[in-house]
Order: structure tokens, then C-alpha cells, then sequence
């Protein structure tokens, strides 16, 4: 067998500077040579391993094939091949960093005369880690790149879209079971086959012209099955190169449902104006019936008013006259009496008349507003004046705090007046035995004006607040209900005040009292 002489120093050169570690063995096993790689790959010079046996400087091996590898090359002349991959035997090299991760490699061990007929071998050790991780990554892509293959395969094959590509000469090349959905057919059928007839939007050319379309937009299109039956999809398209070829994809959804929906809409809908304008023009006409029925109500109310007022005018004047015995003594004490109590009743049936008259008119539109500058003060006493024997029959205290600044109004003092002599009037009729009723103003320069009537009255609960404002409305209190009256005198403050352009507000609690205020815009002032 030729030797290997490891005393030439160019040969020593050469396999310090290869990227291969090499060990040399003699017959007895002992180490005689190593390269610069191995020191490097041991953290150990060779001094301290020369002419030692292997299985000392490195005794991992004795528990492996490596050691064994060694005697028979040495005593038998066998070359043997390990690899730290396969077989897992491995000399303890270790790469450089601090996670001394074990080095792959790649091992030879062949025998090898050092000197003439003396035996011996070389271990060639190569490393395979940089080759490992690559193969390593390389299945892990694999791996990953097959999963999600699959991942994309199982999601197009179950998504109830239909999903179908077409090449460049418009035949379809695939389609998944959403697709075999909607055009009622097998894959197997549809397949190679062009796609025009199937999705009319595209055109019956020999190459895939998608000019005409607006790719990566969802838009409605039809899609027709073997038989001619149409269904409506909405399509998407997008294209794609495949090997220098351009295909398209084209994803298409079952709109059935969606149109079925619209069109149930679109006729509930119609039904629903149609009902709405046949409401609507009921409506108008029960309006218009009750706006006559409201007017000639009025009319018929007027007239009644006027035709009740010329003879219990009558009445209360010879009423009078017999009260007064103008033309002599009545014989009996009884028909005075009698005369007196047929003026009380005829003066308060024609207050009663006077009050529905005046509703008749301000809603008839007859009443006008006839505006003057008047003092305020010298109206609520006005009104006072005219109810203080009223409050004394009742014993109810009756004051009046008019502040000397209070702007001069101008507006309608007659309706004024009639709404303070409502208010203070109901103020006292509905209040209690030695109650109170106080009449007050409150204004700021540039301001509106609020006039307040506050009384001490049996007052009425938040409930049937809304009742006592409307035509006609009485509380339902047994004291309320025992007083005269049709309920009209808040009506017709409400009616004067909106006619006049003043804002009108109560507040009640039951057995407290009631607040009404009359507020007149800074427009209608002089400060």
C-alpha cells in the first residue's frame, strides 16, 4: 500500500488550509496528526493529542460505531462512511457560539499506510451543518407551502362561492364544487369547455378579452346552466400570469336570495305607499269633515249666542226695573226677592254666553287685535277692581305688586284685561276659605315681561293638567265640579294670548295652588 507522508511541509500547509478535518491514526490507534480544522473544531492543539490513542482525547467514541470504524480500518483495511444524520455517530465537535450546538457531520474513514508498511488511517471529518439546515428549512417550507396548499384547497373546495379559472383561449380549466352549484353540472362536463355559454358577459372570441369589465369590482351579471336556466350571480374577476400565460379567475355568488329579497321590498314598498296615500287621503278627508263640522259647531254656537243674549238682556232689565219698582210697589216682599234671584240667573247665564261668543270669534277669526300702548299696572287693577267683591264674598285676600319700572306694553288691553279677568277670576272662585291670590310683574331692560297670577287654591294634580286646557275641561275635584262655569275661561286666555303673540304657562300642584304667567316678547315693550 503507498504511504502518506506527513513530513512534507507543503502537504502539512495545504491540509491545514482545507475546509475538511483530518485525523491520523497509526496502527496502535494513536493519534500522530491532526489539522488546524480540528483544533479549531476541539478547542484543543494537537500537542496535547500527539501520540495518544483515540479513544483517550476523544472517549465519546467508544461508545459509537466511530471507534470501531477506526479498528477495522486499521487492523483489517476497511474504509467506512458515517454520517451524523443517518447513522447519528459524531465526533464531539461543536460549532462556534454559545449555545455549542453539535456540528452535522460527514465521516470517512479509510486506511492509510504514514509510513511504508506500518499501517494506519486517515478520518477525513466533514461539515454538513449549513447543508443540514437547508435541507431542514427546505423541508419545512415544503411542509408548510403542502399545508397550505391544502388549507387553499379544502377552503375553495367547501366556500359556497363558485370559483372557476379560464385560460387564455376562454376555456374553463377549473371550477369547484360551488361552481358545479351553480350551473347545475358536473366539473367533469363543464371542464374544456369555453365559458361564454355559461356566463354570457364574456364574449365568444378565441382569446380571454376582459377589456370590457371592471376587474376586482363585484358586479351582477347571469349564469346559465346546461338547460338554459339562469341564475343571478354577482361576479368578480381578477387575472393572473401563469408560465407566460394569462388566466383569469372569476369567483361567482348565488344572488338569488338577495334579488327574491329586493323584489319583496321593492313590493312591500309600493304596498305601503299605497296605504300610506290611501291613509293620507283619509285622513285629509276626515280633516276636512271635522273642519266643517268645527265651523259650523262655531257658526251654530254663535248664532245661539246671539239669538240667547238680545232676550236675557230683556230679561235682566226688567228684571231690574221690578227690583227697583220703577213703576210702583210689587204688593210682596217675595216678588223682590223673586226679581232679584232672576237678575243673578240671567246676569250669570249671559257671562256664561258671553264667554262661549267670544270662543266663537276668536276661532271664527272675527276678532281683531287693535293695539295701543297701555299701562300695566293700571290694567290689572282695572281687572282687580272688578272682582273685589267677588273675593270679598269668598273671603279671599286679593294684592297686586306691579314694580313702578314695568315697561309700558303695547298690545290689546280689551284682551288683556279679559285674560287677567279670567285668570284672577278662576283664581278665586277655585280658591280656599281665607286663601290668597297675588298678581305680580317681573321684566329686565331689553327683556320680556312675565306677569304671574299665584293663588292658594285646591290647585290641580300633573294628570289632568292636559284636560283642564282643553275646550270644555273641568278638574275632576269635587269642589271644582261644584262651581259654576263651562270650563271656557282658560280656553280663552290661551286663544287671546296666542292671537296676541304672548306665551302662555301653568303650573299646578293639588292641594297647593296654581300659577298662571302671561310672558310679552321685549318687541311688544317700552322700557
Amino acid at each position: 500500500m503507498p504511504h502518506f507522508n506527513l513530513e512534507i511541509p507543503p502537504l502539512l500547509r495545504f491540509l491545514d488550509n482545507i475546509n475538511l478535518g483530518l485525523i491520523a491514526v497509526d496502527k496502535h490507534r494513536n493519534i500522530v496528526y491532526w489539522n488546524d480544522w480540528v483544533s479549531k473544531a476541539l478547542g484543543r492543539e494537537f500537542d496535547a493529542a500527539q501520540g495518544r490513542p483515540i479513544e483517550q482525547i476523544f472517549p465519546e467514541i467508544q461508545q459509537n460505531k466511530i471507534f470501531q470504524g477506526v479498528v477495522d480500518a486499521v487492523e483489517h483495511q476497511k474504509s467506512v462512511y458515517f454520517s451524523s444524520r443517518l447513522q447519528k455517530q459524531q465526533f464531539p465537535f461543536f460549532a462556534d457560539g454559545p449555545d455549542e450546538t453539535p456540528l452535522d457531520q460527514r465521516i470517512l474513514i479509510r486506511p492509510e499506510d504514514l509510513r511504508p508498511n506500518e499501517g494506519g488511517c486517515f478520518i477525513q471529518i466533514e461539515d454538513i451543518s449549513a447543508a443540514t439546515r437547508r435541507e431542514r428549512l427546505l423541508k419545512e417550507r415544503s411542509a408548510a407551502l403542502t399545508q397550505s396548499r391544502s388549507y387553499l384547497d379544502s377552503m375553495i373546495h367547501n366556500t359556497t362561492f363558485g370559483i372557476i379559472t379560464v385560460d387564455e383561449n376562454g376555456a374553463v380549466e377549473t371550477m369547484n364544487p360551488g361552481a358545479e352549484k351553480i350551473f347545475n353540472g358536473a366539473a367533469s362536463d363543464i371542464i374544456g369547455q369555453n365559458v361564454a355559454p355559461w356566463l354570457p358577459c364574456f364574449k365568444s372570441v378565441a382569446s380571454t378579452d376582459v377589456s370590457d369589465f371592471t376587474v376586482g369590482e363585484p358586479w351582477e351579471s347571469e349564469a346559465f346552466d346546461a338547460t338554459g336556466i339562469a341564475t343571478p350571480v354577482e361576479l368578480t374577476l381578477s387575472t393572473m400570469v401563469v408560465e407566460n400565460r394569462q388566466k383569469i379567475i372569476c369567483i361567482l355568488q348565488d344572488i338569488t336570495r338577495r334579488k327574491e329579497a329586493e323584489a319583496a321590498v321593492i313590493q312591500a314598498q309600493a304596498e305601503l305607499e299605497t296605504k300610506v296615500e290611501e291613509r293620507t287621503r283619509e285622513l285629509s278627508e276626515a280633516k276636512d269633515i271635522a273642519e266643517r263640522t268645527d265651523h259650523a259647531k262655531t257658526q251654530v254656537l254663535a248664532n245661539m249666542s246671539h239669538e240667547f243674549r238680545t232676550p236675557l238682556n230683556a230679561i235682566i232689565g226688567f228684571s231690574e226695573m221690578m227690583e227697583s219698582e220703577v213703576f210702583g210697589d210689587l204688593g210682596h216682599d217675595n216678588y223682590r226677592d223673586y226679581a232679584t234671584s232672576i237678575n243673578s240667573s240671567g246676569a250669570h247665564l249671559l257671562n256664561l254666553i258671553e264667554q262661549a261668543l267670544d270662543v266663537s270669534h276668536i276661532e271664527s277669526g272675527v276678532q281683531s287685535v287693535q293695539e295701543t300702548k297701555f299701562n300695566v299696572d293700571h290694567a290689572v287693577r282695572t281687572c282687580c277692581s272688578m272682582l273685589t267683591m267677588q273675593a270679598e264674598e269668598r273671603n279671599v285676600s286679593l294684592s297686586v305688586d306691579i314694580p313702578p319700572e314695568t315697561p309700558t306694553i303695547i298690545g290689546d288691553q280689551t284682551r288683556f284685561q279679559q285674560i287677567f279677568v279670567n285668570l284672577i277670576g278662576n283664581a278665586i272662585k277655585y280658591n280656599k276659605q281665607d286663601g290668597g291670590v297675588r298678581v305680580t310683574a317681573v321684566s329686565r331692560p331689553g327683556e320680556s315681561l312675565t306677569i304671574r297670577v299665584e293663588d292658594t287654591g285646591v290647585g290641580i294634580s300633573s294628570d289632568e293638567l292636559p284636560e283642564v286646557l282643553k275646550k270644555f275641561g273641568r278638574a275632576s275635584d269635587s269642589y271644582v265640579r261644584a262651581q259654576e262655569g263651562l270650563g271656557l275661561g282658560l280656553t280663552i286666555v290661551q286663544l287671546q294670548a296666542e292671537i296676541s303673540d304672548w306665551d302662555f304657562r301653568l303650573e299646578s300642584e293639588a292641594g297647593v295652588g296654581t300659577s298662571v304667567e302671561i310672558t310679552i316678547p321685549p318687541k311688544k315693550l317700552i322700557f
